[in-house]
């Protein structure tokens, strides 16, 4: 059916017949703006043992036909023929994960110091400032966003306030540590690769 997927993943599409079984289906695929692809896949026949209370059962355990597409980069229409049937025609939606695209932070020292408020926007997350200086940290992702956590070195998270496609968060330096932003979209996709 359709589906969204992110960028880069393995997507498998299975194919399954009702009724008596072609011995083969035909798979068409093509991305945007491009021409069909066809590929005839061949019936499976195998099946495995299920276990349940003390009973078994046979249930197939692998799809009629299946097609592997290997790190899915672009969008995709598809559809499968067998016999002069044709199979609704469905769409593969490539998403990217979120990512941090952009940071900004802004120090606010402590009154004593008697500094003036500094904001740090270049892309830069590491923070050096003295003991009890609060920091807010802005990651702007390139993509909206529905949550966003600051983890720290010790496994300590902290929440971040969600605006749009901005995770804002604030830290109080204490010590020396290190942290990095987690960011989840819309669909649950989360970051990958945090920059420490």
């Amino acid at each position: 059916g359709n589906v969204e997927v992110v960028k880069y993943a393995d997507v498998r599409i299975k194919i399954n017949v009702e009724g008596e079984k072609p011995e083969n289906v035909d798979f068409f695929w093509k991305t945007e703006g491009g021409s069909w692809n066809k590929e005839r896949l061949s019936l499976r026949t195998e099946s495995g043992e299920l276990k349940e209370q003390g009973r078994t059962a046979v249930e197939k355990i692998e799809p009629d036909f299946s097609y592997q597409f290997k790190e899915v980069k672009r969008n995709f229409d598809y559809y499968a023929e067998a016999k002069g049937v044709e199979s609704e025609r469905y769409k593969v939606t490539v998403v990217d994960k979120p990512r941090v695209v952009g940071l900004k932070l802004t120090f606010f020292y402590p009154r004593y110091t008697q500094l003036k408020t500094q904001v740090v926007d270049q892309n830069d997350g590491n923070i050096t400032a003295i003991a009890g200086t609060k920091v807010e940290i802005e990651a702007k992702a390139n993509k909206e966003l529905e949550q966003g956590e600051i983890v720290f070195s010790d496994s300590t998270r902290q929440k971040t306030k969600i605006k749009g496609n901005l995770s804002i968060g604030e830290i109080v330096v204490k010590k020396n540590d290190s942290y990095f932003i987690e960011l989840w979209d819309k669909n649950g996709n989360k970051s990958q690769d945090p920059i420490e």
